[in-house]
């Protein structure tokens, strides 16, 4: 049509329908939330998409689920241009454009390709660069990559340059975990990132309220590595003191050396608690749940992280490992290579 972009097309449509969406909010908010389930599985085009997309419908069939309470905070608590920026960034380059590039690139070429990055920053000697970091992740949408986990270390300059690659990576979405004790008091985060604030130190209460007061989209989490740690969650205790700060959602990450059982406990809780519907937090495990939406996308899960010098990792045995190769001097394309389809 006019020689118009089919995918253009599309988003334009669906940012049309957000805009409706969020507008029709206050009228009538449960039909609001059930109609961009709706939405999301029309436009999904794989069936495990389509598979996930179902079970949320079925979920919301009940009328006093509590992940109405979830929504209605997200969008009280959040500017509108944040959520529509984001959830396009996500719904549609991230789990519909790029998941469909993903399925038939690895169709092709017979490998896994991530639908995510873990990248974790640090403020040293050798470390990546900022064109480095910029450059991976136009390597990556080449690929269908649009979503990107950001570890930074406590320096300002971590976290600086976290902020300004989403900036300048305007079609990603980028989630930036802030370390333990972090202040996000001068942090001006752009609309395609989403806030991780650290539930280990001292003063992510206050730290919560300031994002939430500032309209920013943000979710709280923590790690665990010790059987009192992985007790804290599995009891619920921490969800409860999490949930009056939760913004849009709760993220368990285990810890270097965390024993695999513990983590398979607090997968268990963790989905138990989600498909129970328990609270009106989403409740995720970092690493299982990336790769269960891997297996979403895919049908093959994918673990990949970027360590600060370039190596890649791989999620095995609980635990991130280092699998060789180097982005500084090896395309991204050709180190997928490695992670063959079984």
């Amino acid at each position: 049509m006019f020689g118009m972009d089919s995918d253009f097309f599309k988003r334009t449509l669906m940012e049309t329908l957000i805009d409706r969406a969020l507008t029709s909010y206050q009228q009538d908010p449960r039909r609001t939330v059930r109609n961009l389930v709706d939405l999301g599985k029309e436009a999904s085009t794989g069936r495990f998409q389509a598979g996930f997309l179902g079970m949320a419908q079925q979920m919301l069939e009940r009328q006093d689920s509590p992940y109405y309470e979830m929504v209605r905070n997200a969008v009280t608590h959040t500017d509108r241009q944040r959520i529509k920026t984001f959830g396009i960034n996500f719904g549609w380059n991230c789990l519909t454009a790029g998941a469909h590039q993903i399925r038939t690139l690895e169709q092709e070429r017979r490998h896994n390709i991530p639908w995510s990055l873990t990248l974790h920053m640090v403020d040293a000697p050798g470390g990546l660069t900022q064109d480095g970091y910029l450059s991976l992740i136009r390597q990556g949408n080449d690929l269908g990559i649009y979503a990107y986990f950001l570890f930074p270390d406590g320096s300002g300059n971590t976290v600086g340059s976290a902020l300004a690659l989403a900036q300048q990576a305007e079609g990603s979405v980028f989630f930036l975990f802030l370390p333990a004790g972090w202040d996000p008091a001068e942090l001006s985060p752009p609309d395609n990132m989403m806030i991780g604030v650290s539930c280990d130190g001292e003063g992510w209460r206050a730290a919560a309220e300031r994002l939430r007061d500032r309209a920013c989209l943000y979710g709280l989490y923590r790690t665990y590595s010790t059987s009192g740690e992985a007790e804290d969650i599995i009891s619920g205790r921490w969800v409860e003191q999490a949930l009056p700060y939760a913004g849009v959602g709760t993220m368990c990450l285990a810890g270097p050396g965390c024993p695999q059982a513990l983590q398979d406990q607090v997968y268990q809780y963790v989905l138990d608690t989600r498909l129970g519907q328990r609270y009106p937090t989403l409740l995720v495990d970092f690493y299982r749940d990336v790769l269960y939406a891997d297996v979403c996308i895919s049908d093959g899960p994918c673990f990949v992280g970027i360590l600060p010098g370039g190596g890649l990792t791989a999620f095995a045995d609980g635990k991130e490992v280092p699998v060789g190769g180097s982005v500084r001097d090896t395309p991204l394309e050709t180190l997928l290579t490695r992670f063959k389809k079984e």
